[in-house]
């Protein structure tokens, strides 16, 4: 096999694959695209979440809220990741199963994604 030859990729398709749960945002934050490990962990479907800002589509407490956004700008600002320990973050309960909050507990590690000027086009 020649080593300096990439095979092609299906990077949507690793994405969807992944059993790690990611979502996707824009520099604003708006949310424009999820996996479906990250769907099937917020019970919700990308059609509901996609375009909105994150807090719309997911209310927290304003301390969290605060302590998020300042890891968002962070990796804008330094093109770096930042990782967050463990946060409570509970999600809606779909009426189906009872409806209400579920508890959830996440370890968050956002990620820049840079464009071909080298700027954070988006956050992973």
């Amino acid at each position: 096999m020649d080593r300096t030859r990439v095979p092609e990729m299906d990077f949507p398709g690793l994405f969807e694959a992944s059993p790690n749960p990611y979502l996707v945002l824009d520099r604003r934050p708006h949310i424009v695209g999820a996996n479906r490990a990250y769907l099937a962990g917020v019970k919700r479907e990308l059609s509901d979440i996609v375009g909105r800002w994150a807090w719309d589509a997911f209310p927290g407490d304003a301390e969290m809220v605060r302590q998020v956004i300042s890891s968002l700008e962070r990796v804008i600002r330094t093109k770096q990741p930042d990782t967050m320990a463990l946060l409570r973050f509970d999600v809606p309960r779909p009426e189906a199963e009872g409806g209400g909050f579920a508890e959830r507990y996440w370890s968050i590690t956002r990620v820049p994604v840079l464009d071909a000027a080298g700027q954070v086009s988006a956050v992973l």
